[in-house]
């Protein structure tokens, strides 16, 4: 009898045993790999979405004028008019969950919705809204007045410029620049101009 020799059939089996561990340890790494990538797939999704919105729903500016306030002879801005509409394209843009960031000659404040404007909050009123949704655009033929009243130390004396910069719920960001016209001694008190 040769004893030299190794028995065979229990080394197969050892084989087997490190080959079926290979393939439970092949097995797990490709479901981790797959859920992985599911996950990432879905984040991808969102992140697009986001950016799509922030770049489609934007608002457009198509006029701005102001009130003028007349304290004998000292005249200055203190009520800004813009008029907005939704951008080609856009989805609904609810404008009670915008801020306005103002940037005046001489303070910088952010402003909120609210129902009535008032110095710290802007309001919305509609001028053409079909479905009577203000203060969400959701029509492109919709026409919304933004409306915002500036304390003194907001307003615009003549020649004096503010930049607004409206922050939709999606992130989406419009910049206006208004300015008062140089001189305002032809108007009266309440007389609305053109910024």
């Amino acid at each position: 009898m040769d004893t030299s020799r190794p028995p065979r059939g229990q080394v197969g089996v050892e084989t087997l045993i490190v080959f079926v561990a290979m393939i439970l340890v092949a097995a797990i790494a490709a479901t981790l790999l797959v859920s992985t990538a599911g996950l990432l797939q879905n984040t991808a999704q969102a992140t697009s979405q986001d950016s799509k919105a922030q770049i489609s729903d934007q608002l457009l500016v198509v006029g701005a004028t102001g009130q003028v306030d007349a304290d004998g002879e000292d005249r200055a801005v203190d009520r800004i008019d813009l008029t907005v509409t939704a951008s080609p394209g856009a989805g609904e843009i609810d404008l009670s969950k915008a801020s306005i960031e103002f940037v005046g000659p001489t303070n910088h404040r952010t402003l909120g919705y609210a129902d009535a404007a008032r110095p710290g909050a802007f309001a919305v009123e509609s001028l053409v809204d079909d479905d009577a949704n203000a203060p969400v655009l959701n029509d492109r033929s919709d026409r919304f007045s933004v409306l915002i009243d500036l304390d003194e130390s907001m307003a615009l004396a003549p020649g004096k410029r503010a930049t607004l910069r409206i922050v939709g719920p999606s992130g989406s960001v419009k910049t206006a620049i208004v300015g008062a016209p140089a001189s305002l001694r032809s108007y009266d008190d309440g007389d609305d101009i053109e910024l």
